[in-house]
């Protein structure tokens, strides 16, 4: 049997130290994704949240500008339901043309409400210093077409 040196020793526990305790210090995190992956991961996202009736997370998907207006999730939620109601209650979205123009995403989707009727929605995102996709205007209309 071999008795372990001094150097030998040593040796191994600089190597454990140096061994991170937590998985944290490891990036196990995908390839950067494309601007429209994360714009439409965002808006996927915020879709969910109405479905699920979580405003706080449906809000958090707004820019600054947005959250300055209505000020409160409740109140942002009122006006979803009052003009966006194919985007709060969808009975299927695709995701359709997006665009990245000046540092802004543009992004189509196409929506069915539970009535059956087409709707395109675009959105304007914008790209915050922290990296995050935020929303910042939304434009709905009737679209003309079969039911997706």
């Amino acid at each position: 049997m071999r008795i372990p040196t001094l150097k030998s020793t040593m040796l191994f526990a600089l190597v454990i130290l140096l061994i991170p305790t937590d998985l944290k210090a490891f990036d196990f995190s995908l390839p950067d994704r494309s601007p429209a992956d994360q714009g439409q991961r965002v808006i996927s996202d915020q879709i969910s949240a109405f479905v699920e009736g979580d405003s706080n997370r449906a809000f958090s998907y707004t820019s600054l500008s947005v959250r300055l207006i209505f000020r409160t999730p409740d109140r942002f939620i009122a006006m979803v339901k009052k003009g966006y109601l194919p985007l709060y209650q969808p009975n299927n979205f695709r995701f359709g043309r997006n665009v990245v123009i000046k540092g802004n995403l543009y992004q189509q989707v196409i929506t069915t409400d539970t009535t059956g009727k087409m709707w395109e929605a675009f959105y304007a995102l914008i790209l915050q210093s922290d990296g995050e996709w935020k929303i910042t205007k939304v434009i709905i209309n009737p679209l003309h077409g079969e039911s997706i």
